[in-house]
């Protein structure tokens, strides 16, 4: 059984790009974009930003890029899922915290931003992919 089994609505949130990523010509525009294409593959509702529920699921992507030679940047592209968790045993002032509860990461050297952009489009497809698996 998967943590996706269950889930109904999240919503997306890209973290904010370093200058050298923003300077490698990526936006949080076009790596939002190709989640949520992936996401509407699936039986998900997707939460609309600020109007999304307080404490809902959501999807956290961050991408890292920076120069390494000529054009090539190296990138690492980390796609979660955090959700408000309940610890088991007490600690007061921590009994609820968002923490990741599907994550998968990767990275690589690229010489275009569309390589950074097929990164993320890739995992966020696999998360589609696993979520449709467990909620058919």
């Amino acid at each position: 059984m998967s943590v996706l089994a269950g889930l109904t609505s999240v919503d997306v949130e890209i973290a904010a790009l370093s200058p050298e990523a923003e300077a490698f010509q990526l936006t949080t525009t076009d790596l939002e974009q190709v989640v949520k294409r992936a996401l509407r593959t699936t039986t998900l509702r997707l939460a609309g930003g600020a109007a999304g529920e307080v404490g809902g699921s959501k999807i956290v992507v961050e991408v890292r890029a920076v120069p390494v030679r000529g054009t090539s940047h190296l990138y690492s592209v980390e796609l979660a899922l955090r959700e408000y968790v309940r610890t088991e045993r007490a600690l007061p002032g921590l009994e609820t915290f968002y923490a990741p509860t599907w994550t998968r990461f990767t990275m690589g050297i690229a010489n275009s931003p569309v390589s950074v952009v097929n990164a993320v489009s890739t995992l966020a497809e696999a998360f589609a992919a696993e979520h449709r698996s467990e909620n058919r």
